[in-house]
């Protein structure tokens, strides 16, 4: 984004390139084939796949060793993941990312998903978004915001499936003469 097209941002806010907010984690000889997954495993392997998880493995050598939480960009997909737990990097085509202490790691993922990127099939799009300009915010109060929106998202998720279950009890009461 040029100097000329940004837009104007609260006051205290300022914008960073993505390159500049963010620490990479090298993944050198960490990675696992596609052909290696499994369908149960001690680890998850995180791909660049639409799906959050590409599958398990119980290789703990190839452990993604750094603080959590970090962002999974797929390099060619674009798809953009949230991961707090150990895992293994799947395949080729995933970058990992951990935002520097300037910025709140969930904020981040949220503004990160935010980004538009062109569309340049099959190509690596990693250096797209690390030129990309990202609104870097007085972070507290706005995290604060952030998480009450997620807190109510999951709520609401939650409400859902326990609707889902108590439907499920009901009918099943009415099949077997117990109402």
């Amino acid at each position: 984004m040029e100097a000329h097209e940004r837009r104007a941002l609260p006051e205290g806010w300022e914008w960073k390139k993505v390159e500049d907010v963010i620490e990479k984690v090298p993944l050198t000889g960490k990675k696992l084939k596609q052909s290696e997954y499994q369908e149960v495993g001690k680890f998850p392997v995180i791909d660049q796949g639409q799906s959050f998880m590409g599958g398990y493995t119980d290789k703990e050598a190839l452990k993604v060793c750094c603080e959590s939480p970090v962002i999974i960009f797929g390099d060619h997909t674009k798809a953009i993941k949230y991961v707090d737990f150990d895992f293994i990097a799947g395949a080729d085509g995933i970058q990992v990312m951990k935002p520097k202490k300037v910025f709140h790691p969930k904020l981040f993922y949220y503004f990160v998903r935010a980004i538009q990127l062109p569309d340049k099939g099959y190509a690596r799009h990693f250096q797209l978004l690390e030129k990309s300009q990202i609104p870097l915010p007085l972070q507290q109060k706005f995290a604060r915001i952030v998480e009450k929106i997620e807190a109510m998202r999951q709520s609401q998720n939650q409400s859902k499936q326990q609707i889902e279950d108590l439907f499920s009890t009901l009918m099943q009461k009415a099949f077997r003469g117990e109402l």
